[in-house]
């Protein structure tokens, strides 16, 4: 096991029209003028993207970084972040994620990583400390990302997959990382006119240590006391972020019929308190955590995800449907095709 202190200040940039890597070094003045992952994310995207790029063109550069402390076990540290040019905005994409991949990306030695070009054929990466391989995706190509990620595996790895919206460039499709979700900006999209269907980071032989141990330590154990005594993560750690919902619903700002109205008799079906005592929830969450802010539930004698605050509400009133609208997130996350005739229930009307 080799260990990393802190950083290596190596990027891993893979040109996929050319099929080939190489190395960025990030100098010690650029990792102290952009600390952080989506700060350093964001100079690097701007020395790579020129003015006037298509979204969906072959000059798009997609940035994947992870933190200073990514790795090592800092509470909330095995987040990652993605920078690129949106094709929903036409502005620069930011989407940070939970999930594995940006530890075992870590794991193989790299800090970052940096896509370019496109390939001709669907393509998966797969990095690991063997090297960088691309493989044919094109078997994998039309297959959803829960199909996708059964064929590639998840052990011990950590994955980035687009379904069908990202390969035919839907402008606002995601890209899932595990059972985490990059949301924001379309980056399915790009990923799919790049051809890439998937890129998968095999856990390496790297091991993330702090430079003062004792300090590291001391600074952690205080982190976790202000988490432990902070009234609104102590409600995610026992809801979810489905916790947001009871006092958004008091202060009427819940999003009802397309943001008509702020608040339905039938709201509270959707707080994180009626979920936990209808469908049997616990935490299910992202390594290391303090917070604890993933859940499950049983929905239909199946165990799945429930829902983020974000999902029940968008999903829910702001479509404006009658029924409980846990049920109908939950169907979808359990099966994605039961869901469809709930679409037939009548409105809400504010």
């Amino acid at each position: 096991m080799k260990k990393i202190v802190g950083t290596l200040n190596r990027v891993l940039e893979i040109d996929l029209s050319k099929r080939n890597s190489s190395t960025v070094l990030i100098s010690e003045q650029l990792r102290q003028n952009y600390l952080g992952g989506k700060g350093l994310g964001l100079k690097l995207l701007y020395d790579r993207l020129k003015p006037g790029t298509d979204p969906l063109g072959e000059d798009n550069v997609i940035v994947f970084m992870t933190g200073v402390l990514a790795g090592t076990s800092a509470p909330c540290s095995g987040r990652f972040h993605t920078v690129f040019k949106s094709p929903l905005t036409g502005i620069v994409g930011s989407s940070s994620c939970g999930g594995s991949f940006g530890r075992e990306l870590k794991s193989n030695g790299w800090d970052g990583l940096i896509l370019k070009g496109k390939s001709l054929t669907p393509v998966f990466l797969h990095i690991s400390q063997d090297g960088i391989h691309f493989m044919d995706a094109t078997p994998l190509w039309g297959k959803d990302i829960l199909e996708t990620q059964v064929v590639i595996g998840q052990k011990k790895q950590g994955s980035l997959v687009i379904g069908p919206a990202g390969e035919n460039c839907v402008s606002f499709s995601n890209v899932a990382s595990g059972d985490r979700y990059l949301g924001r900006g379309g980056l399915g999209a790009v990923m799919g006119s790049k051809k890439l269907k998937a890129v998968v980071a095999v856990r390496g032989q790297h091991k993330v240590v702090p430079f003062y141990k004792e300090k590291f330590t001391a600074l952690k154990t205080r982190a976790n006391k202000y988490i432990n005594r902070n009234r609104i993560l102590l409600l995610n750690r026992q809801f979810g972020t489905a916790s947001n919902a009871a006092p958004i619903i008091r202060n009427n700002m819940l999003p009802v019929n397309n943001f008509t109205y702020g608040n339905h008799p039938k709201a509270n079906q959707i707080t994180g308190e009626a979920i936990s005592a209808n469908h049997d929830t616990k935490y299910h969450t992202c390594k290391p955590c303090s917070i604890f802010c993933g859940h499950k539930g049983v929905f239909n004698q199946k165990s799945t995800h429930v829902p983020e605050y974000e999902t029940l509400a968008l999903l829910g009133p702001v479509w404006g449907f009658s029924i409980p609208m846990i049920s109908l997130c939950l169907m979808i996350s359990v099966t994605r095709k039961e869901w469809i005739p709930s679409l037939l229930a009548e409105p809400w009307h504010g």
